[in-house]
């Protein structure tokens, strides 16, 4: 249990809440959708999860481009501007992956 801070220093806290965001996504869409219209007019809850996703991950990684910009302009460590600019690109890569196996 010593570790977890730790762990949580290096990874960053701001990534693990980009994390934390993207995995209550899934079951926020969920929700929607079930509360959403059935048939043809159905996937309202999906795409508003997925607009959503948009909007917050865009912003994420413009800021952390502009920390890993001010943090190689003052010659501090990058790593975790670095790591957050990656973790949208992942959530991406990681969809398309899966998507094989969760597609009907």
């Amino acid at each position: 249990m010593d570790r977890v801070p730790e762990w949580a220093a290096l990874i960053g806290r701001r990534n693990i809440a980009f994390v934390v965001f993207v995995s209550l996504l899934v079951p926020f869409g969920r929700l929607m959708e079930a509360a959403g219209p059935k048939g043809p007019d159905s996937g309202g809850g999906i795409m508003a999860a997925i607009i959503l996703w948009s909007v917050v991950s865009l912003s994420f990684f413009i800021a952390n481009a502009g920390l890993v910009i001010g943090s190689i302009a003052r010659c501090r460590s990058e790593t975790k501007p670095l790591i957050a600019c990656a973790l949208p690109i992942v959530c991406i890569v990681v969809a398309l992956v899966l998507e094989p196996f969760f597609a009907r």
